[in-house]
């Protein structure tokens, strides 16, 4: 479906966005994505790579690694039963 293609590369864009300002501004060593959208894995990963390593300002500042939580969409359920 066009339509939703267009709203799935339109949320990636502004979440890699998000994403660069995030190290811009920090510098983190990684950055973890957790909810439901680590559900999705390489599949969202490798677009939001491309496009933050596009963005960022400083190329010679290693770039932080992008990767899913493991816990997943489960990791604040999981951290209530902890406490």
């Amino acid at each position: 479906d066009e339509a939703a293609k267009e709203v799935v590369d339109t949320y990636l864009f502004y979440l890699a966005e998000g994403i660069t300002n995030f190290v811009n501004i920090f510098q983190p060593e990684a950055v973890i994505l957790g909810g439901g959208i680590s559900a999705q894995g390489e599949k969202i990963l490798v677009p939001l790579r491309r496009q933050v390593a596009a963005d960022v300002f400083c190329k010679q500042v290693s770039m932080p690694k992008i990767l899913c939580a493991t816990l997943g969409n489960d990791a604040g359920i999981i951290g209530a039963a902890l406490l």
